[in-house]
Parts: C-alpha cells; structure tokens; sequence
C-alpha cells in the first residue's frame, strides 16, 4: 500500500506529537477530575457519533464523518479512556495498541513511539501503515496520540482506510498536536483556561 512515504509518515508524527470529552460520571466509570479534549475533526459536515461504551476498565467513543457508514467507514476517529493500569506509561500503552494494530495486518509497519511531554504530561505518538495484502480494501494508516493522565490513559486514535497525500498528514498531525488535550475538568491555564463544549 503506497499511503504515504514512511519517513514522512515518521516525520509529521513526531510533529503531532509535539506540542473532547463530555463531563465525566462516576456512573460511566469516568474520570472525575480531568477529561481528554477532543476538538471537532476539520470538516465542511460535523463527525457523527457511531459508539460510545463504558465499562470498569474504561471507554471507547467512536465517530465518523456524516458522509460515511461504519460498516463501510473510510475515515474513523476514536477515543479511548483506559483505567486500571496503575504507572503503565503513555509509551507502553501506545506500543501496546500499535502492536495489537499490526498484529492483525498481513504486512505492518510501526513508526514511534516518540516520546514528549505536554501540559505537564507524559505523552506518547505512534502511526502503523497496515497492509492485507495486494488488491486488500481494507489496508489502514492509524495514528495515535497517547497521554498520561492522574486518573487514566487517554488515547485519540484516527484511522485512514484510503490513500493519504502529505496535506492529509499534515491535517491530522495538527489535529493531534493542538486540539486533542487533557485539561482539569473544572478549566486550568494556556487552553484549558476556556474549556470547549463536548464533541458530540
């Protein structure tokens, strides 16, 4: 699958690695003191929401864009709150999933992940260029952003099952680097001194 060039898939990682959620419930097994904000993805149409589950160990919200269906969904964007992981470290968990990603890709390439701190954070950004093999529909670019929170691990997770030009990398590593955050759920300083509304 010729997505992107790997090194600049590497490169523009990196980059988005430099550099939301809805009010949390002790009902949904959500953190209580800080959320992951994760802004509207650039489009002319809002995202719709396809899934949100919560359970003990975390939650899993999924959109797509208003265009798309999920069972045919070319563009995905993901956010994870993984709870129960005690120190595990932002780069552990995004090793973890970028593992679980190639796992089940006939040919995998993992780039990262890089390592950074952000607004005091512990952060960590990884791609996988996955490939089914020749004439595969189902060949992805998957981009996470992993951040270390006092209560969880934060993950955005975007995926692309298409072709992807350098415009597009540098999309969403903009995306990643300056609108997906964690902030104190009462506001903080910098950008989270104006909290946006959630990402429904």
């Amino acid at each position: 699958m010729n997505v992107a060039a790997p090194a600049l898939v590497a490169l523009l990682a990196a980059i988005g690695c430099a550099g939301g959620g809805g009010v949390p419930g002790e009902a949904l097994y959500d953190p209580i003191s800080e959320r992951l904000v994760m802004q509207p993805y650039p489009a002319a149409m809002p995202w719709k929401q396809v899934s949100d589950r919560h359970t003990r160990d975390g939650s899993l919200t999924v959109w797509i864009p208003a265009s798309q269906d999920l069972e045919s969904a070319r563009d995905l964007l993901r956010r994870r709150v993984v709870l129960r992981r005690g120190k595990f470290a932002a780069s552990e968990l995004a090793s973890e999933l970028a593992n679980g990603i190639a796992k089940d890709c006939g040919i995998a390439r993992s780039d990262g992940p890089v390592r950074a701190t952000e607004d005091g954070n512990d952060v960590a950004c990884a791609t996988v260029t996955c490939s089914r093999g020749q004439g595969s529909t189902h060949d992805a670019l998957v981009f996470l952003k992993v951040i270390r929170g006092h209560e969880a691990l934060y993950v955005a997770e975007r995926e692309f099952r298409r072709e992807l030009d350098a415009a597009g990398l540098r999309e969403v590593n903009d995306y990643l680097a300056r609108n997906v955050y964690l902030c104190p759920v009462t506001g903080g300083i910098g950008r989270c001194a104006h909290l946006p509304s959630a990402f429904e």
